[in-house]
């Protein structure tokens, strides 16, 4: 069965950076290349936007947000999302979403070593690092992975889910309950991250974590954003923004509003800002699945 497809992405300079350090992938291997990374960093584009419409029981879209000095952060970000670009047919090359989850984890692996590599290779590339969060979608299954704090959430038309994990101190000291909630809030270190793609393996064995795998029933969105949106834009606001154009079925009108409102926030434009909205229409909730 073939699964009618939707996504829009907005990639955006913002106000403060003069790289493209956010990347992304779309299924159809649309990406931000080397030549758009040149046209932001002189000054030529602010924006990028790329769209995709398709029927499909395969598919893979991911965003990574790059860091380091000089540009060493696009070229993280650009380096894993080409990797994913390359794996893609190898990954959904698969019958079940189980053994894309295991294929996915081993290319996670080797990506991250094709980073360390050339970090090594260049000096000036030395300390790079990217973040990865991607969803891929097999036969009506749909499960998300993630390393570092670009997140993902789900909305089904009822209530926006963050299904990505941050792999940040501040998240880390939340869970053990370490200090209190409103201490973290105020701790400088609480956005450093504790996995994302670019680490050294002898210091940590890098994993991405996997959300639940997720029966698609329904219209159903998935947000994939870089953490110039999702500092910026609140989960209600966020979730506001979804609501209205899931009842308009825009998914593009609500990637040019979530783009908008993180430029226009208290803090907005000090980042780089990627927004991607992915929906797939699976069987109703009438029990169709089975025809």
């Amino acid at each position: 069965m073939l699964y009618p497809i939707k996504a829009c992405v907005i990639s955006h300079l913002g106000y403060q950076r003069k790289n493209q350090e956010d990347n992304f992938l779309l299924n159809d291997g649309q990406y931000i290349s080397k030549d758009e990374q040149k046209m932001f960093s002189e000054d030529k584009q602010y924006f990028i936007r790329k769209v995709l419409s398709d029927k499909t029981d395969r598919a893979i879209f991911a965003v990574s947000d790059g860091m380091g000095g000089h540009d060493a952060g696009e070229v993280a970000s650009f380096l894993a999302m080409t990797h994913l670009c390359r794996e893609k047919e190898q990954l959904l090359s698969v019958s079940r979403i189980e053994d894309a989850i295991e294929r996915f984890h081993i290319c996670v692996s080797s990506m991250n070593q094709e980073i360390c590599y050339e970090a090594r290779r260049d000096i000036s590339l030395n300390g790079m690092g990217t973040t990865l969060t991607s969803v891929v979608f097999v036969q009506g299954k749909a499960v998300g992975m993630n390393v570092g704090d670009s997140r993902m959430y789900k909305y089904n038309g009822d209530k926006l889910v963050q299904i990505s994990k941050d792999h940040t101190v501040g998240q880390r000291l939340k869970e053990y309950n370490l200090i209190p909630f409103q201490e973290i809030e105020h701790l400088e270190t609480r956005k450093a991250l504790t996995r994302y793609l670019g680490i050294k393996e002898q210091e940590v064995k890098l994993k991405c974590s996997t959300t639940d795998i997720f029966t698609t029933q329904g219209r159903e969105w998935f947000l994939l954003c870089s953490d110039g949106l999702s500092d910026v834009v609140t989960e209600s606001m966020l979730e506001k923004v979804m609501s209205t154009f899931y009842e308009e079925e825009n998914v593009e009108e609500a990637v040019h509003m979530l783009v908008k409102m993180a430029l226009d926030g208290v803090s907005g434009g000090n980042d780089n800002i990627t927004a991607m909205i992915i929906e797939i229409q699976g069987p109703s909730l009438k029990g169709e699945e089975n025809l």
